[in-house]
């Protein structure tokens, strides 16, 4: 009782098991047994001890991975997971992925298809997101789905605007370059640009710097000038 074996005897026992596999009813019975069982941290920290530096090979993670296939854990199971992994740090934390294992993880989605029932899942999942960033959307948003709400959504400046430019019947409303929106836009001869600036979406410096940067960039991809009427220049017509 208590004695320790020694390497040739644990060698010698893993080839006989290797040779004799237990049954599935062994196994079954095992498992029955040690449901409910923990192990004691003493246990924990002697099992990882003995497995340090120890290399599982190939053949061994394809059958585990094998094994592990279509598995899905009951509501319970994943429950004690996520209490037990909850406010610990992500194991990979503050760790850069090497371009292989980026590249192996890259080969492994290559081809995958999702379910029904996950395709309804990730959908379910990004509406709560996606309806918050519509109804709230930063200053600078340039999204596709948002230029093409906000062509519904005209504010009273912009409403004030198509006003103003209705002499000219070519004038298009909410016109795209590129990425950008324009809210109005007056086509050759005069390819002109306009835009509506309220106080409030405008007023700040870093709002300010980013339409002077949008400016450049209109000009510089399809020379195109942008006139930025104010909320006073508006109000005052």
């Amino acid at each position: 009782m208590g004695g320790k074996w020694s390497s040739e005897a644990k060698i010698s026992f893993a080839a006989w098991r290797k040779r004799h596999p237990p049954s599935k009813e062994t196994r079954e019975k095992l498992s029955i047994s040690m449901t409910g069982k923990r192990k004691s941290p003493a246990a924990i920290a002697a099992f990882s001890a003995a497995r340090m530096g120890h290399v599982v090979s190939e053949e061994t993670r394809f059958k585990i991975r094998k094994s592990l296939l279509g598995q899905k854990h009951p509501a319970e199971v994943k429950e004690r997971i996520g209490a037990a992994l909850r406010g610990r740090p992500a194991h990979n934390k503050g760790k850069k992925m090497s371009a292989a294992a980026c590249e192996n993880i890259r080969k492994s989605i290559i081809g995958r298809k999702h379910s029904p029932e996950t395709k309804q899942k990730m959908s379910d999942s990004q509406k709560p997101i996606a309806t918050a960033h519509m109804e709230n959307p930063p200053a600078d948003c340039q999204c596709a789905p948002h230029r093409v709400w906000l062509r519904t959504r005209r504010t009273q400046l912009e409403q004030i605007l198509e006003e103003l430019l209705s002499d000219f019947p070519e004038v298009q409303i909410q016109k795209s370059f590129g990425r950008y929106c324009v809210d109005a836009y007056l086509p050759p001869p005069y390819h002109l640009a306009f835009e509506a600036d309220g106080a409030y979406w405008h007023s700040s410096s870093k709002q300010q710097n980013y339409d002077a940067r949008r400016d450049s960039d209109l000009f510089r991809r399809f020379d195109l000038p942008v006139v930025r009427l104010t909320e006073v220049d508006l109000n005052g017509v």
